[in-house]
């Protein structure tokens, strides 16, 4: 209830855009026929009633979805409502009451959708009954009326003609009408019945009693009565001479009631705009053409501006939030000879919390399906020119290096200097391969951030040295991947201030541009509700893992007070509108130096192996690491063996191994997990007893 809940109040949020439209549009429209009004408001119906709307650039909607979907899981709960003043006041206050505290078992927001979900239900079922019962008490009051003619009923119980009925509507006329006026009544309760208001005006009450907690529709559905019963007046009066008009309007004062709330049901010839409706038949006159003609323009651009959602940029101002993936290789230094494209090229999830999640599917990073943490976001004082300087020739980029560059050592890519850059000879290339279109969207940077990658010093390779991450004036995304030398002087500031820049050979080797995806990455909330159920206050997630054989399943690897390695699984909670909740944790134990105890920062490897126990319809082995030189992890077990590849730019990581079955307990206990370096050599070797 709660998902839907929120669906409805983006839904009411947006439609409240249209109806402030719409009631612009009544005043600037009032001499055009009163059915444009109607027209108007069905606009408004649609988009009630309409769960999706497509994106248009003419959209004048500020936000698709002010309360996100996610909110109530979110580390720090916030809205986007497109109104930048609104967002920045009403933020902050969100986020300092309603932020999830490490030790609550739920958070807060949970608990506010919860009863506000609640209290929408009840709205609903109160309007609902209050419609109901209205017709119930009508249907009886007219139980001893008589049939006029057709379907026209007289009926001594009623002061006011109206239409009863949804499929097989009733006129029911007060038994002492005078002659003159019947015909001018019929005449209206017939146009309603043509014009299908018997159906609109119980619609308008429907979406009503959904939309209640929007107060515009409560104004909407007062003005849709209005503009029904103008139409009507329109409808007939427009076919009449001055003396039939006015026996018309006599009608009307005559058969006026006084205000009677809310009704869902019967269309009342006197019920509401009395003084309006006499002045509008008394003095109405042929709309001009051209009136028409603007009348209908105007409908038609609404529809398009109101009922069209804004076609935002796959990469919005806050570039947080989401997983991103490479849309464009926009530049690969031309000294390697190994390159990826956007169908093997990693995914990335930037947190909420500004740390940078990555993954990779093959190449020289590696081929590891879990989402490893790779740094923090740090803002950089760089510009996009100054991220040029990055850029250099073959020769430039590690002085000093005559042979190999990159992870030829460490990753056997076979990877060699060549000299003069092969991209560079292409039309439209400087000399260090760089595109003209990669340079213009260097230039226009609006904002740069730094991720020192958490690689160990004293490596035996050049290696990543972590990412530049840059948001151009256009909002597109753009991720530089720097590599440069990995033995660095002992107590290098590598989490300080320009620790990537002052990184000996530093240059950029890949430059892609990303696209923003739907998913996004809270590890705030996920360490929430570990810290729940545990005595550690701060855990720490490092690494995320998701498959389509553990539906509805999250692993994650995480960090605890002590510094020792853990594991989290979570279960996707369908009460709360999808989010996730903890299913339990647990040590991943050490393979060195003493195997069998909790894995610790010191210590480089890792794993455990979980199934039945845990609900998993198969066993599986979680492996980790703190080596920045592993290139490869295998584990074996029930006469199987499995690999993934390691690129070495993620500390930790961890690897997930899928065993077919639930692997027996003397399985589980013997299974074997061996960590290897780039030259093929094992490293940490277990620990025997």
């Amino acid at each position: 209830m709660e998902t839907l809940f929120l669906k409805l109040l983006n839904m009411g949020i947006a439609a409240g855009w249209v109806i402030l439209a719409v009631m612009l549009l009544r005043i600037l429209l009032r001499k055009a026929p009163k059915a444009v009004r109607c027209a108007l408001w069905i606009l408004v119906g649609i988009r009630l009633v309409c769960p999706f709307s497509i994106e248009s650039v003419l959209s004048l909607i500020p936000s698709q979805e002010t309360v996100p979907g996610e909110i109530m899981m979110a580390g720090k709960p916030e809205i986007d409502s497109g109104i930048r003043v609104l967002d920045d006041a009403v933020n902050p206050a969100i986020a300092a009451s309603l932020s999830p505290e490490p030790h609550a078992s739920v958070n807060p927001m949970q608990i506010v959708v919860f009863l506000a979900s609640r209290l929408w239900a009840a709205g609903l079922a109160a309007l609902l009954f209050y419609a109901l019962a209205s017709y119930v008490r009508l249907r009886r009051k007219v139980a001893a009326a008589m049939c006029f003619r057709e379907n026209i009923w007289l009926c001594d119980a009623v002061r006011s003609p109206f239409i009863l009925g949804i499929l097989s509507p009733r006129i029911y006329l007060p038994s002492d009408l005078e002659e003159p006026q019947i015909g001018c009544v019929i005449a209206h309760e017939k146009a309603h019945l043509r014009r299908r208001d018997h159906w609109w005006k119980p619609l308008g009450f429907l979406l009503l009693s959904v939309y209640w907690f929007q107060p515009l529709c409560w104004a909407a559905y007062i003005l849709l009565c209005r503009d029904i019963e103008l139409a009507c007046d329109e409808y007939v009066v427009k076919r009449m001479g001055d003396a039939q008009k006015k026996t018309y309007a006599n009608a009307l004062l005559s058969c006026s009631l006084d205000s009677q709330g809310l009704s869902g049901c019967p269309l009342a010839f006197g019920e509401v705009g009395i003084k309006e409706r006499i002045k509008g038949i008394l003095s109405y006159k042929k709309p001009t053409l051209w009136i028409v003609a603007a009348a209908a323009i105007a409908c038609i651009v609404t529809a398009v501006c109101f009922l069209t959602d804004p076609a935002e940029s796959k990469n919005s101002d806050n570039i947080y939030g989401a997983r991103y993936t490479v849309a464009e290789v926009l530049y690969d230094a031309p000294w390697y000879n190994a390159a990826y494209a956007p169908e093997n090229a990693p995914d990335f999830v930037f947190t909420p919390e500004g740390e940078l999640l990555q993954r990779n599917f093959g190449g020289v990073m590696g081929n590891n399906p879990v989402w490893n943490m790779v740094g923090v976001f740090h803002e950089s004082s760089l510009t996009g020119e100054g991220l040029l300087r990055f850029f250099a020739p073959a020769r430039e980029a590690l002085p000093g290096s005559q042979a190999h560059v990159g992870e030829e050592t460490g990753n056997g890519a076979g990877e060699t200097e060549t000299g003069e850059s092969p991209q560079g000879q292409e039309a439209g290339m400087d000399a260090v391969g760089l595109s003209r279109e990669a340079r213009e969207l260097l230039e226009s940077a609006e904002q740069v951030w730094r991720v020192d990658s958490g690689r160990k010093s004293g490596s035996a390779y050049r290696g990543m040295t972590g990412y530049f991450v840059v948001r151009t004036d256009r909002n597109e995304v753009l991720l530089a991947a720097c590599y440069g030398e990995a033995g660095m002087e002992e107590g290098h500031p590598m989490e300080g201030e320009h620790s990537m820049e002052e990184y000996s050979g530093e240059h950029i080797r890949w430059l892609w541009r990303v696209e923003r995806q739907a998913d996004a990455g809270d590890t705030m909330y996920l360490a929430a509700l570990i810290a729940s159920m545990s005595s550690d206050r701060n855990p720490q997630i490092f690494a995320l893992y998701e498959s389509d054989t553990m539906p509805d399943r999250l692993l994650a690897g995480y960090l605890d007070d002590s510094g020792r390695r853990g594991f989290a699984l979570f279960l996707k909670d369908s009460s709360s509108g999808g989010g996730w909740k903890i299913k339990g944790f647990g040590p991943i134990q050490s393979d060195t130096p003493k195997k069998g105890q909790a894995f610790a920062l010191n210590e480089a490897f890792g794993h455990v192996t979980i199934g039945e126990e845990w609900n998993l319809g198969h066993s599986v082995t979680i492996a980790a690491s703190n080596s920045g030189d592993l290139a490869s992890v295998t584990a074996e077990a029930g006469g199987r063996t499995q690999e993934v590849s390691a690129g070495g730019n993620s500390v930790p990581d961890m690897f997930v191994f899928e065993w077919s079955r639930v692997l027996t307990t003397e399985e589980a206990e013997a299974v074997r997990v061996r960590y290897y370096n780039a030259l093929g050599e094992e490293i940490g070797l277990p620990f025997t007893e």
